[in-house]
């Protein structure tokens, strides 16, 4: 009897909490993506003077490819299991897990004052931007689209809004959004070749079948836009509603 009072007494918390998140997620979009799309990047010339409607169409593109191999690749992992991927996709799991990386960045963050090393500064404060944005915006929509994971029932067209159930938070896989936000800065300060580390961490998720494909492909997308935008971008003032100034 008093199991059932506790639980009736959590679950209005569990909807405020949902509902909080998704607040979150709303006013990222309204204040800070919309700034952040409009500030100057190091990007190409090619991509910079693309029109709005063409990056929108090709985005577009790249999910709806991304969707019609979803199955292909579900169906590929399931049927080609091996020891060496399992391990593999373990380890590098690990590359996204926020009790891991997150920690070592925040150590790798104290140790640029010790060693005076400004650029590591710079680099890794904007790493944890990078990532308190993409952890924002990865949680609001897992909880608002309610995908279904591949390991469910292998229906990647199943939606379920707002259900907290992990079992329907597929989309965006935070795994692949975190190691995106947090490599991309150092991967565009140091070298590129780091990309590969959170390329590994969208492979294992899917070969895990934690995630479709487009789970990946919208995880990463939210960790390198914030990563990269927040490296190249010379302004870091965002303005919102009523004169809000907010130094990010």
């Amino acid at each position: 009897m008093a199991a059932q009072i506790v639980k009736k007494i959590k679950k209005p918390y569990k909807w405020l909490l949902t509902i909080s998140q998704a607040g979150l997620t709303i006013a990222l979009i309204i204040l800070v993506l919309p700034y952040q799309l409009t500030a100057q990047t190091s990007a190409p010339d090619s991509i910079k003077s693309m029109p709005t409607w063409g990056k929108v169409i090709a985005a577009g593109a790249l999910l709806g490819t991304g969707w019609l191999l979803d199955k292909p690749a579900w169906q590929w992992s399931k049927n080609h299991p091996c020891e060496f991927g399992h391990r593999a996709s373990e380890f590098s799991d690990a590359l996204g897990e926020k009790t891991i990386v997150v920690p070592a960045l925040l150590t790798t963050f104290a140790g640029s004052y010790l060693l005076k090393d400004e650029k590591l500064k710079t680099t890794s404060w904007t790493a944890i931007k990078s990532v308190a944005l993409t952890a924002m915006a990865t949680e609001g929509i897992k909880i608002m689209a309610g995908r279904q994971r591949p390991f469910v029932e292998g229906d990647h067209s199943r939606f379920s809004p707002f259900n907290t159930d992990d079992r329907y938070k597929s989309m965006p896989s935070g795994h692949t959004s975190l190691a995106f936000a947090i490599f991309t800065p150092f991967a565009e300060k140091y070298s590129r070749w780091i990309y590969l580390m959170p390329a590994t961490v969208a492979i294992g998720r899917v070969y895990q079948q934690k995630h479709w494909l487009t789970d990946v492909m919208v995880g990463g997308g939210l960790g390198w836009i914030s990563g990269y935008l927040l490296t190249h971008s010379n302004k870091k003032i965002v303005i919102g509603p009523g004169g809000l100034v907010i130094w990010f």
